[in-house]
């Protein structure tokens, strides 16, 4: 298995997993795949995590109106 990241245009990095079976190679990927869908799963609830760059989160604007007296 052959898994390739980093920004566009740069060489980025490459990571090589040797298995012995197609079937082996299908569990290692799936077992990543559900490793990387927890971490983003985690990572859109978690209000309090910081952001890449030093960079933070803010809130959504309120809908027009919302907080208007009737």
């Amino acid at each position: 298995m052959i898994r390739e990241w980093g920004w566009i245009g740069t060489a980025g990095r490459r990571k090589i997993e040797l298995h012995d079976s197609d079937g082996s190679a299908m569990e290692a990927l799936e077992m990543w795949l559900r490793r990387k869908q927890r971490r983003a799963t985690s990572s859109v609830l978690s209000e309090d995590k910081a952001l890449p760059g030093g960079l933070h989160r803010i809130q959504s604007a309120p809908s027009p109106g919302a907080n208007l007296p009737p």
